[in-house]
């Protein structure tokens, strides 16, 4: 009980900060009604990502690092006293019921969210790994608040602007920053540790729809240069495409490199280099 209270009470939080964002909050009167909906939505998971962001560094700096191999403590607190995942999963709980209800999911982003949301579940309910759990929710929400931004400023019609290329252009680099070249040490971190195989599974997954959205970013970007000369760029649009037509290899491609590399550089061939040590952070005294 002690578990479900506190969650419970950030799903009516954000229940109640999303009713007062359709009160202060004003979306370009030509949305649709759908649209409009998910305008206020975008809002409200700023609110989110900036809130887990700054929840889950304080924590970070707080302890000194990431400690793999430590029990997973529910009081991990900040000055305010809210307890880290039950912030997140009653965030994730409106989340999901507000965008099935008004239908703002894609299959994409229901997958994504199906996942983020099980892989939520099973760090909340590790005996272990809370301290990692807390560098992981940072490291897969610090690039949320600039693509949410993005989308905003799509809304409003300024696609042209210099701030929707400035978010744009550190979403990508934030995203592929924290849950590609960082979330690459992190998740070969946790596969060694004895943090229990849900968690390393769970993690693993996450980490495969981050190198999905990779992929989704990466064909995106490439759609400017169609008509360029430089071999470089021209053979990475072919490899893109060439994924585009071979759904199953793709597919095929981010497993191999998200759990079976993983598996057998840490379990198989257990490198040194993938020890279960502590990751010393920013120590406070």
């Amino acid at each position: 009980m002690d578990r479900i209270i506190p969650i419970f009470g950030f799903f009516i939080g954000y229940s109640i900060i999303a009713y007062i964002l359709t009160i202060i909050v004003h979306p370009p009167p030509e949305l649709t009604r759908k649209d409009k909906k998910d305008y206020f939505g975008q809002h409200l998971s700023i609110i989110h990502a900036y809130t887990a962001v700054i929840m889950c560094l304080g924590i970070y700096v707080y302890e000194g690092g990431i400690h793999y191999n430590k029990e997973t403590r529910l009081e991990h607190v900040i000055a305010v006293g809210v307890r880290y995942k039950q912030n997140s999963l009653g965030y994730f709980i409106f989340d999901t019921i507000y965008a099935e209800y008004y239908k703002l999911h894609d299959g994409a982003m229901r997958f994504h969210h199906i996942f983020a949301f099980l892989a939520l579940i099973t760090m909340y309910l590790s005996e272990l790994g809370g301290s990692a759990s807390v560098v992981g929710l940072l490291i897969t929400e610090i690039s949320n608040p600039c693509v949410l931004k993005r989308h905003i400023l799509r809304a409003k019609g300024n696609e042209e602007s210099f701030s929707y290329s400035l978010y744009e252009n550190l979403f990508i680099f934030l995203f592929i920053a924290g849950r590609i070249v960082y979330g690459t040490w992190y998740i070969y971190k946790v596969w060694k540790s004895k943090i229990n195989w849900g968690y390393k599974l769970m993690s693993s997954s996450v980490y495969s729809v981050s190198w999905f959205w990779v992929f989704v970013i990466l064909s995106k970007a490439l759609k400017k240069y169609n008509s360029t000369e430089d071999p470089s760029i021209k053979r990475l649009i072919s490899i893109t495409k060439y994924f585009r037509q071979n759904k199953a290899l793709l597919l095929t491609f981010i497993i191999f490199i998200s759990f079976a590399i993983p598996g057998i550089l840490t379990q198989a061939l257990q490198l040194d280099i993938f020890d279960d040590k502590d990751d010393k952070g920013f120590k406070v005294i």
